[in-house]
Formats: structure tokens, sequence, C-alpha cells
């Protein structure tokens, strides 16, 4: 995923949509925003194993509404939703390995795994309304 520049594969995608965040945006996501980058500066690995599972297998639904979005605004870079747009279901099945197998290292691994899920979800849904 890093080799790939997502980051700046999605910041191509918002300026062709014309959608670049404006302050006003940035204040409204910024609690769930620092929310992400608190628990992902905490290092757990099961965390953010989680993150990045949650993230894989909600993007089905919520990447083909952003393409929408970009479509109708006129956009002529849709690269980041072509490469996201279908489910990875490889990817998918090797987070739920890995998340399966480093639950094993945490003594409170169901709470972690559905606040995590929770926190996930909250944040999508922060920056996707």
């Amino acid at each position: 995923e890093m080799k790939d520049d997502h980051a700046g594969m999605l910041r191509r995608f918002s300026i062709s949509a014309g959608a670049e965040p404006t302050l006003a945006d940035y204040q409204y996501v910024v609690e769930s925003v620092n929310g992400m980058r608190s628990l992902v500066s905490e290092m757990s690995c099961l965390k953010n194993l989680v993150l990045m599972a949650t993230l894989e297998n909600t993007s089905a639904a919520f990447i083909p509404v952003l393409a929408g979005y970009a479509e109708k605004l006129g956009s002529d870079n849709l690269t980041y939703t072509d490469v996201h747009g279908i489910a990875d279901i490889e990817h998918a099945e090797q987070f739920a390995w890995a998340v399966d197998h480093e639950r094993g290292h945490y003594a409170e691994s169901d709470t972690i795994v559905s606040e995590t899920i929770d926190l996930t979800v909250d944040f999508l849904k922060s920056i996707l309304t």
C-alpha cells in the first residue's frame, strides 16, 4: 500500500473532482482524524491490523459512492477509486488471518477488536457524511 502512494492518489483524486477539503471540512473531522492518529500512534499491532482490516472490508461500500460523486463533479482522475473500487478479497483474507493470529497476544482481544472496529466505523461516518 505504501509503495503505491495511496495518499497521493487520494489527493489527486480530490483535486481532479474540485473537492479539495476546505478549512471548515478539516475542522469538522479533526476529532475523528485525531482519534485515528492516536490509535495508530499507540503502535498496537492488533489495533492497527483491525483498523486496516476494517478499512479493507468496508471499502466496497464507500469507494463506489466516492467515485459517483467525483464523476458528477466532472473528475477525469478516478485512479484512486479504480484501484480501491473492487474489494480485494485476498487482502481481506490476509488481514483476517493476521488479526486472528495477533489476538492470542492480548488478554482483552475481544474488547480491543470491538472498540477498534467501532472507532474506525465512526471515523468513516464522520468523513463521508
